[in-house]
């Protein structure tokens, strides 16, 4: 496999143009790759089809991509490793006391930096590289911050979440109440309804029977009660 990393100075920019490998991405080419690797896969590719190969996890600590510089292993780099000046204590400091005296010479810096342009702005570069580690140190200081901020911000992100699912809960909670509450309310109705329906049957059959005795036998028996025993039935379902 080709070393991407040769080039990697030429990308250093804010918008790289395109790498000049991307003209070996052609369908003919493609096509050739695959059979290569499908007929002996540990075959070494020709040099128009190097580009092709997809490149292999780094064994060493870092790699570069997109004219950057990437560790491997995902932890902040120290400035000694980084080759900066390191303008605070190694151990036992405060950060917050470290940062506000870095802030502060930031300032003084900086009106070092206009009363030079203002006298001698050959000698200005001094004030700019003296300004430009003061804030390497500073970005440094805070950087080690973000593992603290990221396990916050997850915690309320989690948070956040919970306390709207025990939202939704209770809403759903309240609507089957009040579900609830609707039916055995329409449950009552109706079975008072079913027993006035009843009862007036009942006084009618009831005056029908002492009018005609005969004919009573004969009359059949009104459904209301079937249904109302369906209902209770349902009721206790």
């Amino acid at each position: 496999m080709a070393d991407t990393n040769a080039g990697h100075q030429q990308m250093d920019t804010a918008f790289p143009p395109p790498p000049e490998y991307f003209k070996q991405f052609t369908s003919a080419n493609l096509k050739r790759f695959k059979e290569l690797k499908s007929n002996n896969p540990d075959v070494p590719v020709p040099a128009d089809l190097q580009f092709l190969e997809p490149p292999t996890i780094p064994s060493e600590n870092d790699y570069y991509m997109f004219g950057k510089r990437w560790l491997t292993n995902d932890a902040l780099p120290s400035l000694a490793e980084q080759d900066v000046e390191q303008l605070y204590p190694t151990d036992n400091f405060n950060r917050v006391k470290e940062l506000r005296k870095l802030n502060n010479s930031l300032i003084f810096k900086y009106l070092d930096l206009i009363d030079t342009l203002s006298t001698i702005p050959a000698e200005a570069d001094s004030e700019i590289d003296d300004i430009r580690l003061l804030l390497i140190n500073m970005h440094h200081l805070i950087n080690e911050y973000r593992p603290y901020q990221a396990r916050e911000t997850l915690k309320l992100v989690m948070t956040d979440q919970a306390n709207r699912r025990r939202h939704f809960a209770d809403e759903l909670t309240s609507e089957c109440t009040k579900i609830q509450n609707d039916l055995t309310g329409q449950s009552t109705t109706i079975q008072n309804q079913l027993r006035d329906i009843q009862a007036i049957l009942d006084t009618e059959m009831s005056v029908k029977a002492s009018q005609s005795p005969k004919s009573a036998h004969t009359s059949p028996q009104p459904p209301v009660k079937p249904l109302l025993n369906i209902w209770q039935t349902l009721q206790d379902i």
